[in-house]
């Protein structure tokens, strides 16, 4: 089965992109003075009061717990240009670990669409870009040079609003943090990125305070997960997780689910009967299904595309997919019929959808990075243009009182259908709205949710006046598709990322409908040298940490998209290497993650990017630049040279003992725009050392490919793996797959495969594997237990494990026949690595590892 190249659409990046790609230099551009001059305040009106050693500052948008802590600068009331969010005064100071801004206001800060701040951090200058009270992730970008270079999301940031705004940020992001200044902050406001795009106030340049002040534990716990933590699980046995229905060409093996299937894969919208059923568009199963309250699903129309969808006066449900352009109809009885498909009604961005009161279908359209615009689509199909300069709305509903609403990152609007002109209606600020992320009760409240991509959401409710109110705060995932319920006064919404659909009471409590597995459309797979598996997540723009028991967390943000499909790879040290493109989208690049970072940096930006392997022996990363059609090779400074050139559209790599490259490539007869490159190829090459190069082997839609401690390779093909000899013979191996995408092998000799469209990881288990088992005692004889031992191999893939000794300093382990260390460590004790521990298929390799202490 062949996988479609499509665009994945992130909504909760939509205004962000519009700042970066819209805005860009002109957005941040330093203005000469002020709106009206602001004044610091004399010294000797300052008490200082010694900085307490812990930070204490909780931020949820109250000042309180600012008391002690200097004002940089002040700045007089009235001086703000069309909106209200007036700074009176603005705090700074970072720690040994963050960054803190406090932004005091004269009056409630309102009727604004972000904060920008521009930080100077040596001779580099950044904006950071927030959107406080809304849960979403700040975005980073650099303008040392006068241009703008994306950096990304800003990950363990927290920002708040309430009396005042806040924001709290890792220093990781500035590198040099030894003389950090507050160059501006500007409240903006308008439509980015249009002409009417605006900053509503702005400060004059002030030092950020450097004090002797260290994170709580409490601030701590907000870092990310990371790779090689200090305790790790162990492994759950081949043959304990749930059985999986492969089948394979040749006795020996079998299957279970590393992480089983969700109820759902993508439940991006709710959609209610007008008998209260309720119906969920789960977007990456294709389906539309029926779900009762105690959580039993039923499909009601199947092999269906959608992202949004919305209820005629008879029944019907309209679907629309934004990739394709298309709108599909489905009755009652699950009938199934496209009305339109047309390149008029695509984007790349999430963009609202809804019936009107006139029984019209209308759709803002965002096509990022482009400014939005609206749609009226007939039910017979005609299309037609109606408003142009829009703001960016993700939501369109028609009101129970009979109007047009649309929401979105700049607020809640009527659209008059007489002249299609826009009335704000929301008093208080929110931002970053769910694609579907607005519905109504009877008693015209209007209900927003936030965090669609996002490890949090918050679900808020509007009244009549403008006034917005928190309900409830969404742990691991916010809402989208939300829709009330007037039998139980419940909001309903699908969690994007997690997979599961939740109802909310209108006193905020939470209760679970169905729950999910916490991966969506799992893609690029890559082992830690600790043994923890790492997953890209397509349409959930992150990444997932999988410990060896099976257990998922979020690991990080990243815009892991396709096209092309994005791929991982681990160097010895922990370093991770992602590769990070998505149509319409920034940045386009390779990035990296070294142990202990909060975050990705950019290594090299590429043209679309995906494939990557590592090699060990001269610390280089091979990578895939796509849409040049070249392979690159990669230092970790970031140096790089071209290693192969001439190819069409390179995808996953692999490398062989030897230190040849095996390079899947595209049909010579696709074609495809650099900016939507194909994700499979029919065609592996093989790149010696030496640069030359010959046909390995002919499969068609192959996606991933790997080398197994058995020696040969392994290839996704659709509902397939393959096996191919060194010689470039092709044997079905397995199949049963809906859509197998990546694979790679743990140390234990187990293959790994990624289905996207099953959302699963599947473990298969058959393959030769010998056993690693030692005992650890001290250096005078008595056993050393709970010593940490690390296994670990780097050719041609870094797999590892980590297990830890018993009371009697024995460990044991299966492993792969391949080539290890093994290194050991324990409080007290210096570490002991032994180097060539040779294992061999059906034979154990024991060890006896004495320690010093130190």
């Amino acid at each position: 089965m062949k996988v479609r190249a499509r665009t994945r659409l992130l909504s909760i990046l939509a205004l962000t992109i519009c700042f970066i790609a819209a805005c860009g230099p002109a957005a941040v551009t330093q203005t000469a003075e002020p709106l009206v001059s602001p004044t610091q305040p004399p010294a000797a009106t300052v008490t200082v009061i010694p900085a307490p050693k812990i930070t204490q500052i909780v931020i949820d948008g109250d000042p309180s717990d600012w008391e002690g802590y200097e004002a940089l600068l002040t700045d007089p009331a009235g001086d703000a240009a069309r909106g209200g969010f007036d700074i009176a005064a603005v705090r700074a100071f970072a720690n040994d670990t963050f960054l803190y801004v406090l932004i005091e206001t004269h009056g409630p800060a309102s009727d604004f669409v972000q904060v920008d701040l521009d930080v100077r951090s040596g001779a580099r200058s950044f904006v950071i870009s927030f959107w406080p009270g809304t849960g979403q992730q700040p975005h980073m970008g650099e303008v040392t040079t006068g241009e703008w270079k994306d950096v990304g999301g800003v990950e363990s940031s927290s920002s708040a609003l309430g009396e005042a705004v806040e924001i709290k940020m890792p220093l990781y992001y500035f590198e040099d943090v030894s003389n950090l200044e507050l160059l501006n902050v500007r409240p903006m406001n308008g439509v980015c990125c249009e002409s009417g795009w605006y900053a509503i106030d702005e400060i004059r340049r002030v030092k950020i305070a450097e004090l002797d002040e260290l994170e709580s534990e409490s601030g701590l716990t907000e870092l990310p997960p990371r790779v090689c933590a200090d305790q790790i699980a162990p492994p759950a046995p081949f043959g304990s997780l749930q059985p999986a229905p492969l089948t394979f060409a040749e006795p020996g093996f079998s299957a279970e689910w590393f992480v089983a299937p969700g109820t759902f894969n993508m439940p991006l919208d709710i959609i209610l009967t007008p008998q209260g059923e309720m119906l969920v568009l789960a977007v990456r199963n294709f389906t539309l299904f029926r779900l009762d309250d105690d959580g039993i699903t039923t499909p009601l129309a199947v092999n269906v595309d959608g992202y949004q969808g919305d209820m005629d006066g008879q029944g019907n449900v309209y679907l629309y997919f934004m990739p394709d352009g298309k709108i599909t109809r489905v009755t009652p009885s699950g009938a199934v019929k496209i009305i339109v498909h047309s390149p008029l009604i695509r984007s790349d961005c999430d963009s609202g959808f809804g019936f009107g009161p006139d029984g019209n279908m209308y759709i803002a359209i965002s096509p990022c990075p482009d400014a939005p615009y609206i749609l009226q689509v007939t039910p017979s199909g005609q299309i037609t243009r109606v408003r142009d300069g829009i703001p960016e709305m993700t939501a369109i509903h028609t009101s129970p009182d009979g109007r047009l609403i649309g929401a979105g990152s700049s607020g809640v609007f009527e659209i008059s259908l007489n002249d299609y002109s826009l009335t704000k209606l929301n008093k208080d600020q929110i931002g970053g709205i769910s694609s579907g992320g607005m519905t109504f009760d009877d008693a015209g409240n209007i209900y927003l949710a936030t965090g669609q991509r996002s490890t949090a959401g918050t679900l808020h409710r509007m009244d009549d006046t403008g006034s917005i109110t928190e309900i409830a705060r969404l742990p691991f995932n916010g809402l989208s598709g939300i829709e009330w319920r007037r039998d139980t006064g419940e909001i309903v919404g699908g969690q994007l990322r997690q997979g599961g659909v939740l109802a909310v009471k209108p006193d905020g409590q939470i209760r679970e409908i169905v729950s999910g597995n916490g991966i969506i459309t799992p893609m690029g797979l890559a082992f830690s040298p600790c043994g923890e598996l790492v997953a890209a997540n397509d349409d959930g723009g992150m990444a997932t940490l999988i410990d060896p028991a099976g257990t998922v967390s979020w690991f990080m943000d990243y815009l892991a998209f396709q096209p092309p499909i994005p791929y991982l790879a681990f160097a010895p040290d922990s370093t991770l290497y992602a590769s990070e493109a998505a149509p319409g989208l920034s940045p386009v690049r390779v990035a990296v993650r070294a142990l202990n970072d909060p975050g990705l940096k950019t290594l090299i930006e590429a043209n679309y990017p995906s494939g990557l392997s590592y090699r060990a022996s001269d610390s280089t990363l091979f990578v895939s630049d796509t849409s040049n059609g070249q392979i690159l090779q990669v230092k970790p400074d970031g140096s790089y040279s071209v290693f192969a050139d001439g190819l069409h559209f390179p995808t996953a790599l692999a490398l062989d003992p030897e230190g040849s490259l095996y390079v899947v490539v595209a049909p010579d007869q696709l074609q495809a725009p650099a900016d939507h490159p194909p994700t499979f190829g029919d065609k592996i090459i093989q790149i010696k050392p030496d640069g030359s190069r010959s046909v390995f082997a002919l499969l068609k839609d192959v996606h991933g490919i790997t080398h197994g401690p058995d020696g040969y390779f392994y290839a996704t093909a659709g509902d397939a793996v393959h096996r191919i000899s060194a010689d470039g013979r092709i044997t079905r191996f397995a199949g049963g797959f809906e859509n197998g995408i990546d694979l790679t092998f743990d140390l234990a000799g187990y293959l790994y495969v990624s289905d996207e469209r099953a959302n699963g990881i599947l473990r298969i288990g058959g393959f030769p594997q010998g056993t690693i088992s030692g005992v650890v005692t001290d250096a005078s004889g008595p056993p050393v237990a709970n010593a940490r031992v690390q296994v670990l191999s780097v050719d041609p893939i870094v797999v590892g494990q980590v297990v830890f000794t018993d009371a009697q300093g024995r460990f044991s382990l299966p492993a792969a026949p391949r080539l290890y260390s093994v290194t050991v460590t324990a409080s007290g004790y210096e570490s002991v690595t032994q180097e060539d521990v040779t294992v061999i298929g059906g034979e154990e390799a024991q060890l006896l590892i004495a320690l010093q202490q130190e």
